[in-house]
């Protein structure tokens, strides 16, 4: 069945008269380029002349091209020729096609194609995160794409080229599709769903850069592609039509061509012109749009300076541009959306169990890297990101609902903008709370900085040292509460300094001393015994008889005179002297295992009134009115029943843990 000459080759290729033969058969279209063998996906892909095909362009775009033939690929020419036409309007080029590149198999990783066909907008659809190289390959596709005609013509009515937008024009016409030709026909409904998601699949390879531009080469002077580009324009094009006054019609064929040629080259001439233009304006749209988007060149120049001399490993200059990663994170709309980017990039360094306070975001995301005051950790500090507690609200989950609240334009107290901005601060006080808050940091480091930042690398150094010589740090943590908070802040300081340094070096990173950040020598002086930091004002201990004066006026009076009350009982607890080593809480262990309710059934009985005691017998120490307070004895006291019924109590409890 012939298809009638057009104005155009869009309206000639939109709606053809074996299109519903063509639909009805939509899986031999999906099948096409699917064969294991070279040869046969090189016929399927040139074995009709009047079709047209999609491929990548260097930009990342789809472009549309037409009429594909092999010329070779025969008895007496075995060498394959593939040619085919590039241009929708009257007039198109004729190029030569790299057949092996245009069929070579490639193996996509998407995400899943539930999550891109609930997406409305195609930023939606670009931002959905790209899966690991190591990831399942989810699809085996080529370089081009031969589309059914029911997705031809959906497409070839739209002015865009971008593949994300692209995407839902094939979801909008797959659904009408089913919903007017396929009532009662499932094996079809599958067909076009099964069309329509290896579509989705390969131009979502084509926006990332999974699809390899398509190689063409344009030679003017082979004789060949001109043959094959006048026969095509011969067959698919109407010959200008004179007006009034006009030449009269030529009679014979060489006449006839020598004047469509002419035509047609004014034509392409023109929609080159035409195109250039588009296309500048379009490129300077997009410098606007990605300008606007930006929050970078937004804040002040310090900011990028710091990032950029953080980045480099040059001792000269700092790094050309601020680390793809943390150009996600400024690019977000919101300091909501920057929280879920934080969450989302940590999660791909799986270091997913991060908690951290969105007023630490909301810092960063303003450009503030260094302590708000002089030795008080807060901003980018390793004591803002630790691990997230149990049942704890989920990051990603606050980072949505923090952008939905500033999204809608409602207006926020002055208390709730105070909370926002509060940030938290974890101390820690055992060897894996100290181990777990510098393998954030140094994850947070290379998303801000990237993966070849000095830093990141001294963290990592640092990370080994501690691994190599746990029970060292193991020890010397046992001997004094505060020596987890002295190596972490022993750190956290220098690389404060070292951030500085960054923000002030400008254009000459030769001031910065990447030394500062080599973490080697804290080591040394664990292992020698001599490692000593004293710890700011900011970390003191309150005494008794501060915290008797640390009074919450906010509080009422009643409520207020109990909780002093209950200050003041804790304060006045007593210690355990003669507490037994098997019954004592391990280094791992926290005491909210202990005080869990599911638990408290599990506690040996002391007497008719009371249970042991786990505060007395494993903490250490408890209160004097404890209702629990008849255990309270030493373990040469204990009868040996008693001592066998704690000791299957603690085995219980661990093993639930």
């Amino acid at each position: 069945m012939n298809t009638p000459p057009a104005a155009s080759f869009k309206a000639f290729f939109s709606h053809q008269p074996q299109d519903d033969d063509g639909n009805k058969n939509t899986k031999a279209f999906t099948d096409a380029l699917d064969d294991a063998d070279e040869g046969r996906r090189i016929r399927n892909f040139t074995e009709d002349l009047n079709s047209i095909f999609f491929a990548a362009d260097a930009e990342g775009k789809i472009q549309t091209l037409h009429s594909p033939k092999n010329l070779g690929g025969t008895r007496t020419r075995s060498t394959h020729k593939i040619v085919a036409l590039v241009g929708m309007g009257a007039r198109a080029t004729a190029v030569q096609l790299d057949e092996k590149h245009a069929v070579k198999v490639v193996d996509l990783r998407c995400p899943n194609l539930n999550l891109i066909d609930v997406e409305t907008t195609a930023a939606g659809i670009k931002a959905i995160p790209i899966p690991d190289d190591n990831a399942v390959v989810t699809c085996e596709t080529t370089n081009i794409f031969l589309p059914a005609p029911w997705l031809k013509n959906a497409i070839l009515v739209e002015d865009t080229v971008c593949p994300f937008e692209l995407i839902l024009v094939s979801h909008q016409a797959s659904g009408d599709f089913i919903q007017n030709h396929c009532e009662g026909d499932q094996d079809l409904q599958s067909e076009i769903k099964a069309h329509h998601d290896a579509f989705v699949s390969w131009a979502w390879g084509v926006g990332h850069g999974k699809i390899e531009a398509l190689r063409l080469l344009v030679r003017p002077d082979d004789g060949e592609l001109k043959a094959h580009e006048v026969e095509i324009h011969a067959s698919a094009i109407l010959p200008p039509v004179t007006v009034g006054g006009g030449v009269p019609a030529p009679t014979d064929t060489a006449a006839v061509m020598q004047q469509l040629t002419a035509s047609l080259s004014k034509t392409s001439e023109e929609t080159a012109n035409a195109n250039q233009l588009a296309r500048e304006v379009l490129e300077l749209k997009r410098e606007k749009e990605e300008t606007s988007k930006n929050r970078l060149k937004k804040l002040h120049g310090t900011v990028t300076t710091l990032i950029r001399n953080a980045a480099s490993n040059d001792d000269e200059r700092p790094a050309p541009n601020v680390p793809e990663s943390c150009q996600r994170f400024y690019k977000c709309e919101s300091a909501g959306m920057a929280d879920q980017e934080l969450t989302y990039q940590f999660q791909e360094r799986k270091l997913g169990d991060v908690s951290f306070a969105h007023g630490t975001v909301q810092q960063i995301w303003n450009g503030s890297y260094l302590y708000a005051s002089h030795g008080s950790p807060s901003n980018f500090s390793a004591f803002c990101f630790t691990q997230r507690a149990p049942l704890q609200q989920n990051q990603e989950a606050r980072g949505v609902t923090l952008h939905l609240i500033s999204s809608q334009g409602h207006s926020q107290t002055i208390e709730e903008i105070v909370k926002a901005t509060k940030q938290t601060v974890t101390v820690p006080t055992k060897y894996h709370e100290l181990g777990s808050q510098i393998a954030y940091f140094k994850g947070g480091t290379e998303i801000f900085f990237g993966e070849k930042c000095v830093l990141a690398d001294g963290l990592g150094h640092f990370i080994n040292d501690l691994e190599e010589n746990r029970q060292i740090f193991m020890d010397a943590a046992a001997l004094d509460e505060f020596f987890c908070a002295k190596i972490l802040f022993a750190i956290d300081f220098r690389a404060q300094r070292w951030m500085g340094q960054c923000r002030d070096a400008k254009e000459d990173r030769s001031t910065v001393d990447d030394g500062i950040v080599d973490f080697s020598d804290i080591t040394e002086q664990v292992l020698n015994g001599n490692f000593d930091r004293k710890l700011p004002p900011t970390f003191k201990t309150k005494t008794p008889t501060q915290q008797d004066n640390d009074r919450d006026d906010s509080l009422p009076p009643q409520k207020r005179s109990k909780k002093e009350e209950e200050s003041k009982r804790r304060q006045e607890n007593i210690t355990n002297p003669g507490q037994c080593e098997e019954f004592k809480m391990k280094d791992d262990e926290d005491w909210s295992l202990f005080k869990n309710r599911k638990t408290l059934k599990w506690r040996p009985a002391w007497d008719d009134k009371c249970k042991m005691c786990p505060r007395w017998h494993s903490r250490g120490d408890c209160f004097p009115d404890c209702n629990n307070a008849a255990s309270h004895v030493t373990y040469q006291e204990i009868p040996d029943e008693k001592k066998a019924s704690y000791r299957t109590y603690l085995k219980k409890l661990r093993k639930e843990a």
